[in-house]
């Protein structure tokens, strides 16, 4: 800034004075002898916060890829849960498989004969007996019969009823899932903004 005159000068709350004025003695002025090294502990200091800035890339790969790390160590976990669940199921069924098809295969043969004699005194029955005493004897015979059918078909029914196989999964896991609107989440800690730099 310059005065009428075009003479440097800078004002100084609300007086105007020549630079030549103001810079007078400078030169032994103790902060301008240490302005020098001062701007040179500023780069220094501005070069060691460049170098500590720039070996921080290397250690942002790190942390990024540990996050991701413990995200598929807990998957993991998840599928080697399932996995685990999955083999103890699969044993069960084929176990239970075998023995069911052995016990239906008896049981269809055992009811192939009771068909058979119950078939043979349905046609004893309506054939004319020849006296009271045989049809009293056809009549105890197929009582007999009827009761022990009637008997089979029960046990067959509860033993339909006792081989079902059902999967209760773990209560404590449904609560939890039901309640959770994500497994997980994935939080930034400080300021993700750009600097305003000074000019």
């Amino acid at each position: 800034m310059f005065d009428s005159n075009r003479q440097p000068c800078f004002r100084r709350c609300t007086k105007w004075k020549h630079i030549p004025d103001v810079a007078k003695g400078i030169l032994e002025n103790p902060d301008f002898k240490q302005t020098g090294k001062k701007l040179e502990r500023l780069v220094n200091d501005l070069v060691i916060e460049c170098d500590l800035r720039q070996k921080q890339l290397p250690n942002l790969e790190i942390s990024n890829a540990k996050v991701l790390e413990q995200i598929q160590c807990m998957r993991v976990d998840v599928n080697k849960a399932f996995d685990e669940l999955e083999a103890k199921t699969v044993a069960v069924l084929k176990t239970t498989k075998l023995f069911e098809e052995q016990i239906i295969h008896e049981d269809v043969d055992h009811l192939n004969g009771c068909i058979y004699h119950v078939q043979k005194k349905c046609a004893d029955i309506y054939q004319k007996p020849k006296d009271e005493s045989s049809a009293f004897i056809c009549f105890k015979k197929c009582e007999q019969i009827l009761q022990r059918g009637n008997s089979i078909l029960q046990n067959m029914n509860i033993r339909t009823t006792n081989t079902q196989l059902t999967f209760q999964p773990s209560t404590g896991i449904i609560d939890y899932m039901s309640k959770q609107k994500q497994l997980g989440d994935v939080s930034v800690k400080g300021s993700l903004s750009p600097y305003s730099h000074g000019k």
